[in-house]
């Protein structure tokens, strides 16, 4: 059955007021039409982007009077702000394709990475090279659990490596990584080859890390990124190599 209401002067048929509006004297709400209801709707939404329109203005007027007053300060004001438009257009948009961040978790490379640190990963590089030794790589868990780690890489691809007293040797000779603090221990790995599209990944404190020693190789595809630079805490801000 339709509802019944009470006929206005217009001809319209407004809603009947309630027992309880009666006795209170509250007016019965008027039932907005449609075309209300979506400007409502539109309004709610853009209110975000009007907003940020007119902090925009204002920075704008801001940046103007200063460039008119303290060109210095322009100067200062307008390199932050260029560095900060960079800094999230690499977080929000190159960072799925092509940057990565990554936090440490243990000290399997102390002291070239502490346990806290934050890192970013180039994940476009080895789209058109391979890894190569001596580099930092993040990579997925050859245990397929989907945890990621971070190892320098060791041994490429057909060489023949082979740890004695913690002495690494590749093809037979011994391996030296010039600039890199290696925390030593003396284990032994028995001579063994690396298979294509294979690395051989360790820790620089090797003896606390979990690395190729003991779960195996890195496979190609299970590679994300080089990782190249600390970006926290900002007192270990540094270039990694």
């Amino acid at each position: 059955m339709a509802k019944q209401g009470v006929q206005t002067l217009s001809g319209r048929c407004a809603p009947r007021k309630t027992a309880l509006q009666i006795c209170l004297g509250v007016p019965s709400s008027p039932t907005p039409t449609p075309h209300v209801t979506i400007n409502r709707k539109m309004d709610f939404l853009l209110a975000p982007f009007k907003k940020v329109k007119e902090y925009y203005a204002k920075w704008k007027a801001f940046k103007a009077n200063l460039h008119a007053t303290n060109k210095f300060q322009y100067f200062l004001v307008d390199t932050a702000e260029a560095i900060a438009v960079a800094f999230v257009v690499v977080i929000l948009i190159l960072r799925p394709t092509t940057i990565q961040s990554s936090k440490i978790f243990s000290g399997s490379m102390i002291p070239t990475l502490e346990i806290g640190d934050r890192l970013f990963v180039n994940r476009l590089v080895y789209h058109f090279r391979d890894p190569q030794r001596g580099e930092i790589m993040l990579f997925y868990s050859p245990e397929k659990d989907r945890r990621q780690f971070v190892k320098r890489v060791i041994a490429l691809p057909g060489e023949t490596i082979e740890i004695k007293a913690g002495i690494i040797y590749i093809n037979g000779k011994e391996m030296l990584f010039p600039g890199v603090d290696v925390q030593r221990d003396y284990s032994y790995y028995p001579q063994t080859k690396i298979p294509a599209k294979s690395y051989f990944m360790m820790g620089d404190n090797r003896g606390n890390s979990d690395d190729s020693r003991h779960w195996g190789f890195v496979l190609r595809d299970q590679v994300i990124g080089k990782a190249f630079f600390t970006f926290w805490p900002i007192d270990r801000i540094q270039i990694l190599r």
